[in-house]
This record gives C-alpha cells, structure tokens and sequence, in this order.
C-alpha cells in the first residue's frame, strides 16, 4: 500500500506541477479521474486546478493620440502618434 500512495504522491505533485486541470491531466496520462479524486482525498493533496499565477504590469498603450506643443509664434502637432512615437519625435528636436 506504501508503495501505492508514493505512486499517487507523485502523480498528484506532476498534475499541481502541469499546470493543467485536474481532467485534462487525468487524460492525458489515462488515469481515471474518480481514482485520482479519490487518491487526491485520501492523501489530502490540494486540487491541481488551481494554479498560482503572476498578474503583469499593464502594457504602455498604444492608443493614437494628438499633441500639440506652441512656443511663440512656432507650433508643434503631432496627430495620431502612440506616447513611444511622441517622445522619439521630441527627443530629435533640435534648438
């Protein structure tokens, strides 16, 4: 029976590590889901169909937008640029 539940202990640790759900590993290494449930109860091993992630930070957006800089009579408009594209055009101004 030992060597029965380090079996099971394993494949619950690959299922957790798989990143898949419960069903879906069960299918793909044909186990039967009724018996990985139940090894799963009576091992107490957490469910394998949640799965820790890392939320990203938000992309810069890439929305078009208008700029329109006035210094005297010199006026600067920028139509349809995204943020990136308006701080390259100013960086290669020249006074």
């Amino acid at each position: 029976m030992a060597d029965k539940a380090a079996l099971w202990r394993e494949r619950l640790a690959a299922c957790r590590a798989s990143g898949l759900s419960t069903a879906a590993f069960c299918r793909g290494h044909a186990l039967s889901y009724a018996q990985y449930m139940y090894w799963q109860h009576r091992l107490g091993s957490d469910a394998c169909g949640l799965v820790p992630v890392r939320v990203a930070a938000p992309a810069v957006s890439a929305t078009p937008l208008s700029v329109e800089v006035v210094l005297g009579d010199i006026a600067l408009r920028i139509h349809g640029a995204t943020v990136s594209e308006v701080v390259a055009l100013v960086r290669g101004l020249s006074c």
